[in-house]
């Protein structure tokens, strides 16, 4: 769970300072930037590491596609970043669950709970609410 909490917060100020990093620089050289500053904490880890990284086919094609849409998504996100709030962006980008449980559940034959379910609908609606103001 300490892991997930480190994840929310360096998350959470990485979109914030991508967002301040939108009013001085275009959206791509924005990513170009944070894909250097993204280089850091993996030149560490394969260092730590011995410099070992694993191949192979199945999994590394999977990452490498992850790899290709997170950084496609990355663009668009900070496309909106010019014209849309970072408090409006952020929270309704995180809909972004809702295709990841949907290819879950369709794809991977995995299930949601009730309450899961509920979580899912009040993260549409505080998504639908926050849309509603939109704009910068």
């Amino acid at each position: 769970m300490l892991f997930l909490v480190g994840a929310i917060l360096f998350w959470g100020f990485s979109n914030f300072f991508m967002k301040l990093a939108r009013g001085h620089l275009d959206s791509v050289s924005a990513m170009g930037w944070q894909a250097l500053g993204g280089l850091f904490p993996l030149l560490t880890l394969l260092i730590y590491q011995g410099l070992n990284i694993s191949f192979d086919k199945v999994g590394s094609t999977w990452a490498f596609f992850g790899g290709l849409f997170i950084a496609s998504g990355g663009y668009l996100f900070l496309q909106s970043l010019g014209t849309v709030k970072i408090s409006i962006a952020m929270p309704f980008s995180a809909l972004n669950v809702l295709v990841t449980a949907f290819l879950g559940v369709f794809l991977l034959r995995e299930s949601l709970t009730t309450m899961q379910i509920a979580g899912v609908v009040l993260m549409v609606g505080g998504a639908m609410l926050l849309g509603v103001s939109g704009g910068k």
